[in-house]
C-alpha cells in the first residue's frame, strides 16, 4: 500500500512538472546561443573541432534577423581563437563573420561601419599577410553601409585619410583599393570625372600578376584579376551615361586581361563582364545583342552566380528588347526579375548596381498606354531610392514619373516632380563643373611636369655645383696671380735695393 502511495505520488508529480519541462524544451535556443556554443567548443581545427568549425559557419550564414557583431561574448571568443586557429581558419572565419550581416533582413549598417573600422584598425599590418589581405577585404566591404546610408561623405572623408596614409607608406595594394572604393562612391554622386579618375588611379596601381596559391579571397582585387574588375565597373559606369563606344574601349581591355589569366575560374567577375558587353550592344543598337546575352548567361550558368546576379541579368535582358519595341518579350523578362527581387528579398542598391525592375516596367507601361499603372510602380520605386546617393538613377525615376503624370493628365504632379530633377540635376552639374579640374589626364600631365620641373632642378643644381667649381677655381687662380705678381713686385723691388746699394759700395 506504501509503495502505491508513493508511485501515486511520483505520478502526480510527473504531471505538475511536465508542462514546466515542454515549456524548457520547447523554448528555441538563439543563433547567438548556438553560435557561441561552438565557439566555445572550438580548440583548434582537427578532428571534432572541424564539426563545430564547421556548423558555426553554417549558423553564421543562416542567421538572416540578428545582430552579432554587437556580441561582447561572441567577440571575446573570437578573440581567443585568433591563438587557437591557424592564421587562415580564423580570418575566414571572422570575415564570414562580418560579410553575413549584409544578408540580414535589415542591414545594420552603423554596426557594420564600426566593427569594420575597428577590425581593420587592428588587423592591418599587424601581423601575417593573411590577415593584412582579410583587413583590405573588410575595408572594402565598408563601401556598403557607407553607400547605402546617409553616411557616404563621412565615407568619402574616411576613404580619402586611409589613402593618404597608405600613399604616405608607399602601400599601394591598400591605395588601389581606397580609390577603388571612392570611385563607387564618386559615381554614386553623379560626380562622374571624379568617379573614373579615381578608379584610373586604382588601375594604375596595379600589376599583371597572377593569383598565388593558396590565396585570399581579397587577393582576386589585385593584379590582373583586379584590372578585369575595375575595367568592367568602368565600363558600366560609361554604359550608364549612354557611352556604348567608350564603354567598349575598357570592356575590350578587361576581357583582354581576363583571357590572359591562368586560372580563369577564380575570378568571379567574368559575368558581370560579358553582361556589360552585351549591355553595350544593346545601346548601340546591334544585332548581335542577343548573342552577347546568351555568351553572359553561358558564363552565369558556368560560375554558379547568386540570385542577385541573375535579378540583374533579367532586368538587362527586358531593357533590350524594350529597345527594341519587343514589349511582350520585355515584360515576360522584368516579371522575372521584380519576382526573383521580390522572393529573395533583394536590396535595391548592391555590388551589381541599382535593381530597378519597376523603372524598366513602368517604360513597358507607358509604350502600352497605361500611364497609371506606370506612376504607382514608380513612386515605390522613388521612396526606395530616395534615401539612398544614388542621384543619377533617381533623376533618371523622377523624369520618366514625371512624363507619366503627363500622360495620365496629371500636370501639376508632372511640372512638381519634373522641377524636383531639374533642381538635383543643376546642383549636380554645379559639383561636376567643380570636379572637373581633377581629371586624370590632367593629373598626369601635372605629375610629368613635376617631373621634368625635378629633372631641370636636378640639372640646375649641377650647374650650380659647376659654376661654384669654376668659381673657385677662378679665384684660386686669381689668388695665385695675385700672389705671384706680389712676389714679382717684391723681388723687384729687393733687386733695385740691392743695386743701389751695390752702386754706392763702388
Amino acid at each position: 500500500m506504501n509503495c502505491m502511495n508513493q508511485f501515486g505520488k511520483k505520478i502526480a508529480l510527473l504531471v505538475v512538472l511536465l508542462p514546466l519541462f515542454t515549456f524548457v524544451v520547447a523554448q528555441p535556443v538563439s543563433p547567438a546561443d548556438s553560435l557561441l556554443y561552438h565557439l566555445k567548443a572550438m580548440k583548434g581545427v582537427e578532428n571534432t573541432d572541424s564539426l563545430h568549425y564547421d556548423d558555426a559557419v553554417r549558423l553564421i550564414y543562416s542567421n538572416t534577423k540578428y545582430i552579432l557583431l554587437e556580441n561582447d561574448q561572441i567577440n571575446g571568443q573570437l578573440q581567443r581563437l585568433e591563438k587557437a586557429l591557424d592564421e587562415r581558419s580564423y580570418y575566414d572565419l571572422v570575415a564570414d563573420f562580418y560579410n553575413s550581416h549584409f544578408d540580414l533582413d535589415s542591414i545594420p549598417y552603423d554596426a557594420l561601419i564600426k566593427y569594420g573600422q575597428n577590425f581593420f584598425k587592428q588587423h592591418y599590418g599587424k601581423g601575417p599577410a593573411y590577415g593584412s589581405f582579410t583587413a583590405l577585404g573588410v575595408l572594402r566591404s565598408l563601401r556598403i553601409p557607407f553607400r547605402n546610408s546617409s553616411r557616404i561623405y563621412e565615407g568619402i572623408q574616411y576613404f580619402n585619410a586611409v589613402n593618404t596614409d597608405f600613399l604616405a607608406r608607399k602601400e599601394f595594394e591598400g591605395a588601389s583599393i581606397a580609390y577603388n572604393v571612392l570611385s563607387g562612391f564618386y559615381y554614386r554622386l553623379g560626380l562622374h570625372d571624379k568617379a573614373e579618375y579615381n578608379m584610373l588611379r586604382s588601375i594604375e596601381l596595379l600589376d599583371d600578376r597572377q593569383l598565388p596559391p593558396n590565396f585570399n579571397a581579397t587577393e582576386l582585387l589585385f593584379g590582373k584579376p583586379g584590372k578585369v574588375n575595375r575595367y568592367s565597373v568602368l565600363g558600366s559606369y560609361l554604359i550608364e551615361r549612354n557611352k556604348p563606344e567608350e564603354a567598349e574601349v575598357y570592356i575590350s581591355e578587361a576581357i583582354r586581361n581576363y583571357l590572359a589569366l591562368e586560372t580563369p575560374m577564380m575570378v568571379s567577375d567574368a559575368p558581370f563582364l560579358f553582361l556589360q558587353k552585351a549591355r553595350c550592344k544593346t545601346l548601340l543598337n546591334s544585332d548581335s545583342s542577343g548573342y552577347y546575352y546568351d555568351l553572359a548567361f553561358h558564363y552565369m550558368k558556368l560560375y554558379d552566380v547568386t540570385p542577385l546576379e541573375y535579378a540583374h541579368f533579367f532586368m538587362e535582358k527586358a531593357n533590350d528588347f524594350l529597345n527594341k519595341d519587343l514589349l511582350d518579350s520585355a515584360e515576360y523578362y522584368i516579371l522575372k526579375c521584380k519576382i526573383l527581387k521580390d522572393s529573395q528579398r533583394l536590396y535595391i542598391s548592391s555590388y551589381m548596381g541599382e535593381l530597378i525592375p519597376h523603372y524598366y516596367y513602368a517604360a513597358i507601361k507607358l509604350k502600352q498606354d497605361k500611364p497609371r499603372e506606370a506612376i504607382a510602380l514608380l513612386l515605390s520605386e522613388v521612396a526606395e531610392l530616395r534615401p539612398l546617393n544614388t542621384r543619377l538613377q533617381f533623376i533618371q525615376h523622377l523624369k520618366l514619373l514625371a512624363q507619366a503624370y503627363s500622360a495620365a493628365g496629371m500636370n501639376r504632379e508632372g511640372l512638381a516632380t519634373l522641377q524636383e530633377s531639374m533642381v538635383i540635376k543643376e546642383k549636380l552639374e554645379e559639383e561636376e563643373s567643380n570636379a572637373k579640374s581633377l581629371s586624370f589626364d590632367i593629373e598626369k600631365k601635372m605629375q610629368e611636369n613635376d617631373i621634368k620641373i625635378a629633372v631641370l632642378k636636378a640639372q640646375d643644381k649641377s650647374n650650380q655645383k659647376a659654376k661654384y667649381y669654376l668659381y673657385g677655381i677662378t679665384a684660386l687662380l686669381a689668388l695665385f696671380a695675385i700672389t705671384l705678381g706680389v712676389s714679382f713686385f717684391n723681388k723687384q723691388k729687393l733687386n733695385a735695393r740691392l743695386t743701389i746699394k751695390n752702386d754706392e759700395t763702388t
